[in-house]
């Protein structure tokens, strides 16, 4: 995440612009009097924006912004507009991949000109600007290894602009000082400490010379540099900081006509904000809360009371915080804004016993889970968020510790792992215990596989094409890994008795396989060779359910390839016909099922994540269905859910759309 400030409208106040990455956009909120932001605006950028500055690039005196673009190799260019808003991205390529941008004069034309840290390619790329928003041709110029973030200023006092980069992997900093008309001289280095994550400049100590400072992110300090005014520096004296520092500016929070530090400390969930004396050393750090994983810090007088205040952006709840200054070095209680969130998958289900379904929502670029607690007219109350492993993708619930209470078990895909949060009892839940598990899980299921009432669990993994089994020991841990092989990148699990001998039995799509797996179970934790059937093209989602009243599991598939749903009649036996094929939405990605409309029918609910909507199919009672009827889901539709919210007696529809970031409420009377 990166953020700036400007007055991005025209009226006076300070408005903020936030970089958000997972969904390749930017946020610009538009500040008032009171230190409050408004409703935002969201802009498109390039894929996975990594850092922002803002500037007069085209010389009408309104602000616009530069964007590194790290997963796309440009720049975008957001023009401002005199409405307060900005025009579409312009891009320029880059050699390599962008990770820091600054902006200055580096000829002295009286235009902006641009500076990329391009990290893989361990070089600076200079653009100088032409005024109108364009940029001439980019030269490059060699760095230490992997340079991470860089800044402009004057080292030398030449009245020449300079550069000033960090380099992660060589704990460094390479310092290239302005010729005046554009170009640069080769780096000076400095040491740093290990990992030097950013940096900053400023006069510490009042000696007219340009000093840095760097967050030193795996020493858990900061170190200060004190310039020698060539272009030099003395040896970086360090103070403490919060664990894992992360952004660091520098302010007089204190009024004391001294700089001061700030920086965010990225596992404390804190900024520690650290008081300078006027020759350039610091006292202790004083720290104030922030939300999960502050990650990127601006100040400015937000409230118009002459005090400094803080903004952090909170990288794992997609939150930004307003801290107001007290004018003292001390800050305010944070006060929050929701940005993006990106919600995978929706769980519903009675977390605090009071009768009234209660949802979870899972959020990937956040990795969280909410808990979001229903009443009894369908309403719901604020989130609670639970921090769990990187990238969580499919949540589930059961009582794992044999308590009555409902637990949660998260898929951590990034990890390789899986979460588990056993409830408290009045809604909550403790931190998560971790399992590992193969390469890139994706999908799991519960049930008691071997016999022994306890409830097991089964995750399959896409890159490693296994699934493992967790046997439960019945207090809510789990014990025994074993793995089985599945078809190529398997992409859904579900269970249930196939063929009515009281053990569980297991179906598995396999996504590139373009087929299903059926694999009946022993009743002791191990099963029989699987038994495949072809589907259509990419199965996504797989579910159990009765069709035609004949007391046998069938099956319903979701093809995301091939934009159709398969289903499967059962047999006594646990074996499967292929029975129909019905065309739906673009890329059914998952399906529910039950009586909607009330017919003693079973219906069925696809998600389809490439339409932006819901196919409804009526069933006709014997595996028959009628055309999908469509409801408009929202934006990106990833995950869908079937329950009574409002206590009517009628099945709603919950949808988590990862585009817009919301989550999407379906009573029944609207199918």
């Amino acid at each position: 995440m990166s953020a700036t400030f400007g007055d991005f409208n025209n009226d006076g106040k300070l408005d903020l612009a936030e970089i958000n990455q997972g969904d390749n956009t930017i946020y610009v909120l538009f500040g008032t009097d009171s230190g409050i932001f408004s409703t935002e605006k969201t802009y498109m950028t390039g894929v996975y924006p990594r850092s922002m500055t803002s500037g007069d690039f085209n010389d009408d005196n309104l602000l616009d912004l530069a964007i590194a673009n790290f997963n796309e190799n440009t720049i975008s260019l957001l023009l401002g507009n005199r409405n307060g808003g900005f025009e579409p991205e312009r891009k320029h390529a880059i050699i390599g991949q962008p990770i820091s941008i600054t902006s200055s004069d580096f000829n002295h034309d009286n235009e902006l000109d641009l500076a990329v840290a391009v990290y893989g390619d361990n070089i600076i790329s200079v653009l100088l600007g032409n005024g109108d928003g364009t940029f001439g041709i980019t030269t490059n110029y060699m760095t230490g290894r992997s340079p991470f973030f860089i800044i402009s200023d004057d080292f030398n006092n030449d009245k020449n602009m300079d550069l000033a980069v960090v380099n992660v992997d060589e704990g460094s900093i390479s310092v290239l000082l302005g010729n005046g008309n554009g170009s640069f001289q080769t780096p000076l280095k400095s040491d740093t400490g290990n990992f030097p994550y950013s940096i900053i400049s400023g006069d510490f100590n009042h000696d007219q010379k340009q000093d840095l400072a760097v967050a030193n992110q795996f020493d858990s300090n900061v170190g200060v540099l004190l310039g020698n005014g060539n272009g030099t520096f003395q040896k970086q004296v360090t103070y403490d900081t919060g664990e894992y520092p992360r952004s660091i500016i520098s302010g007089d929070f204190n009024n004391d006509k001294n700089l001061d530090l700030v920086l965010t400390n990225q596992m404390d969930n804190s900024v520690s904000v650290l008081l300078g004396y006027d020759n350039g050393t610091f006292q202790n750090q004083l720290t104030f809360s922030t939300g999960k994983s502050p990650f990127v810090l601006t100040s400015d007088d937000f409230n118009n009371d002459k005090n400094l205040d803080l903004a952090v952006t909170n990288a794992n709840e997609n939150t930004v915080s307003i801290l107001l200054g007290s004018g003292d070095g001390t800050f305010q209680t944070q006060m929050k804004y929701a940005t993006d969130l990106a919600p995978q998958s929706i769980l519903s289900n009675h977390f605090n016993n009071d009768k009234n379904p209660d949802l979870i929502v899972m959020n990937a670029d956040a990795n969280n889970i909410n808990l979001i607690l229903g009443t009894e007219n369908g309403i719901f109350q604020a989130k609670t968020t639970y921090s769990v492993g990187r990238n969580p993708r499919v949540v589930i619930s059961g009582d794992f510790n044999n308590d009555k209470q409902l637990d949660l078990v998260v898929i951590n895909s990034k990890d390789n792992n899986i979460g588990v949060l056993i409830a408290k009892g009045n809604g909550f839940f403790q931190f998560q215990m971790t399992y590992d598990t193969g390469n890139s899980p994706i999908s799991i299921t519960s049930g008691d596989f071997n016999s022994d009432t306890n409830l097991d669990l089964i995750v399959v993994n896409n890159i490693d094409n296994s699934f493992n089994i967790l046997f439960g020991n019945g207090n809510g841990t789990f014990r025994t890994l074993m793995t089985y092989r599945t078809g190529n990148a398997p992409s859904c699990v579900t269970s249930g008795d196939l063929n009515n001998d009281k053990k569980l039995d297991l179906v598995v799509t396999n996504y590139n396989d373009n087929n299903i797996m059926v694999m009946l179970g022993n009743g002791d934790g191990t099963f029989l060779n699987p038994v495949v059937y072809e589907t259509g093209n990419h199965p996504s989602y797989v579910i159990l359910t009765d069709l035609n009243k004949d007391e046998m599991k069938d099956l319903v598939v979701t093809n995301q390839g091939s934009s159709t749903i398969m289903v499967f009649l059962g047999n006594e036996n646990g074996t499967f016909l292929t029975c129909m094929r019905y065309v739906v939405g673009k890329q059914p990605i998952s399906v529910v099922s039950d009586d909607f409309n009330y017919d003693s029918y079973i219906d069925l609910a696809v998600l389809n994540h490439g339409s932006n909507n819901i196919g409804i199919l009526f069933g006709k009672g014997n595996t028959m269905f009628l055309p999908q009827i469509t409801v408009e889901a929202g934006c990106i539709p990833i995950s869908i859910s079937a329950v009574d919210l409002n206590h009517d007696g009628k099945i709603d529809l919950a949808v988590t759309n990862s585009g817009s970031n919301q989550i999407t409420l379906f009573q029944n009377a609207c199918l």
